[in-house]
């Protein structure tokens, strides 16, 4: 059964601080077989606030046919690294970005440190959607991922997309966020708030076209030479028209 939206939103507003930005790959219009992208830290959807530090962050193009590297270059203008795909097929294919860190452990007053914690953000942003194409469900093998379950270019507003929530390549129960690019000015602001089950199932209600993002966060104690805990959010983009 479903929580009521009053206590999803609570629920986000705990599991998504509001003065988290959110890192976030944004397409923009094709330019024949190459598509410019931006990948941004965001808190309101979808502007740059601030440039991502561009030696821990990582692009590709992702599709049935492999992988390839994806160069960035910083923009200080657009507050955002920019850089271009190449499409590789007309079957759709995924740009996608991670920013990995690890935040030192930090002293609180009257609190024992925090552990030093991994931090990884992953963005995918799904491209070339057709109706009736198959493909638009490529994972990109990240810890932490969300996958669709039928196809975004298909979908009109009043539709419900469903989604798939992954930890470690298995379903997970957790918080949805999702919002599309011009919603609202205010940050962390979000269009809708849902939650997945244990068998990872969500759904996301369409109710504007647009450019979407779907938003997902979880994190553990986990030992590791150099560090102790793990903290990941992810985030998944498509155009719905």
């Amino acid at each position: 059964m479903r929580a009521p939206l009053s206590a999803l939103f609570l629920a986000a507003t705990i599991a998504f601080p509001a003065a988290a930005h959110d890192f976030v790959v944004k397409p923009k219009a094709a330019s024949g077989a190459s598509i410019p992208v931006q990948v941004m830290l965001t808190e309101v959807f979808i502007v740059g606030d601030f440039v991502p530090p561009i030696e821990n962050v990582t692009a590709r193009v992702v599709s049935g046919g492999g992988a390839s590297a994806v160069a960035l270059t910083a923009n200080a203008e657009t507050k955002s690294l920019e850089g271009t795909a190449a499409a590789p097929s007309d079957a759709p294919f995924l740009v996608t970005a991670k920013l990995s860190r690890t935040r030192t452990p930090r002293p609180e007053a009257g609190r024992p440190p925090e552990p030093a914690t991994l931090s990884e953000n992953a963005s995918k942003a799904l491209l070339n959607l057709k109706p009736g194409a198959t493909g638009f469900d490529i994972a990109t093998g990240d810890r932490l991922e969300i996958v669709p379950l039928a196809n975004p270019a298909e979908l009109k507003v009043g539709d419900e997309l469903p989604v798939k929530l992954l930890f470690d390549g298995k379903p997970f129960a957790g918080r949805i966020l999702a919002t599309y690019d011009g919603f609202s000015t205010r940050e962390a602001t979000y269009a809708y708030a849902s939650a997945a089950e244990k068998d990872g199932l969500g759904y996301v209600k369409i109710t504007a076209p647009g450019l979407w993002v779907v938003k997902t966060s979880h994190s553990l104690a986990e030992t590791a030479p150099t560090y102790g805990r793990y903290s990941a959010n992810a985030n998944m983009v498509f155009t719905v028209r």
